[in-house]
């Protein structure tokens, strides 16, 4: 048995009963949170960890993530949303080998793993065979980071039920405890969606689908709920430009919602809708979405939505006259979004998301102790305005180091098949003009 002993951390447990501790120690028994408090008694098994000038909290929960597209690096930042549904989804999208969704994968849960993602929903919407979704495990059972997989394949317009057997053939071929596969449903065939939600249901199985993010979708959720749909086990993603009466639906029924804010402003999804579901009583979580686009960074996500959200609501007590209606959302409020928030919308909240005794143990280590990042005042502050990958010096998940010292502890991936996919990515993208590889 396998026992680590952080020592003497200021501790954000993201648990309200816990709440913040200074100078306080977590003691880890293989992969499981044994106890949070101060004072606990050393053994000579222990691994010890001076926790003195850290801020220890649990791993972020990324819930909406295409973590394969990390091959694509930044090369669609200027890149409209129809210009990613034309050229990606629609040509290159459905040419990518399977090599290459391994590769985007394991560099993409790396980088994830270096700016403090312990868990993600990975919306993996190339998994054009089975082929391509076994290559997707591949990676995850390398680099054993605890991963939800979206199964969804790049074209849309294609049989509707391979996709979905697709999903359920690599659910059984998949052994590894720390991934759960899911289904990537598609909102452009409203019939369709109807189907593969009471499909997904029938069977147990997780689903996701973006709503919103284009034009003509307000009221979908409305549409779904008033059909009597099962959607307590349904993640919804983006969720702009809906209507007032999905927004309540969302927190009424306890909805699972996930706003990727940097990326849905850039594209063109339409404004982040955090104030038409907090100012509700509601909780989304947050995420990434594609490092093609922006940086893997989930702080960055989690400050652009406390900005963005305070300026909404600035704006309507400003200058329009109305009464403030979001109640207390500050620092604290965002982080919980990327963390507890983020374990509940993935139904995982018995599990993972806070710094609990009987949680697994998913936990990041923040350094304090550099001059550019002093004084510490306010520790929830601290983090969403100073934190960055390099301050994340050690990333813990499901009770095995991940990241210790600064330094991701996995092996980089075979170089020949990172330069062999790059030289692909690259023959792909220089067809289309403006893109500068």
């Amino acid at each position: 048995m396998s026992t680590i002993l952080i020592q003497g951390a200021y501790i954000l447990s993201m648990d309200s009963q816990i709440k913040e501790i200074k100078n306080g120690d977590i003691l880890i028994e293989n992969n499981i949170i044994k106890q949070v408090g101060k004072n606990s008694e050393l053994t000579e098994d222990m691994e010890v960890l001076d926790g003195s000038g850290y801020i220890v909290m649990p791993g972020f929960v990324d819930t909406h993530r295409h973590v394969y597209q990390h091959l694509f690096n930044q090369a669609f930042t200027n890149w409209s949303l129809t210009d990613y549904f034309t050229r990606f989804l629609g040509d290159i999208g459905q040419r990518l080998r399977p090599q290459d969704i391994y590769v985007g994968s394991y560099i993409g849960y790396l980088e994830a793993i270096h700016s403090g993602v312990t868990t993600v929903l990975h919306w993996a919407n190339s998994t054009n065979s089975y082929g391509h979704g076994l290559e997707i495990l591949r990676a995850d059972s390398e680099i054993g980071i605890r991963t939800i997989v979206a199964i969804a394949d790049s074209v849309v317009a294609h049989d509707e039920d391979a996709n979905f057997k697709n999903m359920l053939r690599l659910r059984e071929t998949n052994s590894n405890p720390l991934t759960q596969i899911a289904l990537g449903a598609l909102s452009n065939d409203v019939e369709r969606l109807k189907r593969s939600i009471k499909e997904a249901h029938e069977l147990n199985v997780f689903a996701t689908v973006h709503v919103g993010g284009v034009p003509g979708e307000a009221g979908l959720i409305a549409h779904l709920h008033e059909e009597g749909l099962p959607l307590d086990f349904i993640n919804f993603a983006h969720c702009n430009q809906l209507s007032e009466k999905d927004y309540e639906l969302f927190v009424q029924e306890n909805m699972s919602v996930s706003i990727t804010p940097e990326i849905e402003m850039l594209m063109g999804h339409g404004y982040p809708p955090f104030y038409q579901i907090l100012s509700k009583g509601g909780r989304p979580s947050i995420g990434v979405d594609t490092t093609s686009v922006v940086g893997a960074d989930m702080i960055t996500q989690l400050r652009v939505a406390l900005a963005y959200t305070h300026s909404v609501h600035n704006e309507r007590v400003n200058i329009k006259g109305e009464e403030p209606s979001l109640g207390v959302f500050n620092a604290k409020s965002v982080l919980e979004m990327g963390t507890i928030d983020g374990a509940r919308a993935l139904r995982m909240e018995e599990e993972i998301g806070s710094l609990t005794p009987g949680k697994k143990a998913d936990l990041i280590m923040i350094d304090t102790g550099g001059h550019q990042t002093a004084p510490l005042y306010d520790p929830y502050n601290y983090v969403l305005m100073n934190v960055n990958a390099g301050n994340i010096t050690h990333v813990m998940s499901d009770g095995r180091w991940m990241k210790k010292d600064g330094r991701v502890v996995h092996d980089p991936v075979d170089i020949d098949l990172l330069n062999d996919s790059t030289r692909f990515m690259r023959e792909e993208l220089e067809r289309y003009q403006g893109v500068r590889v």
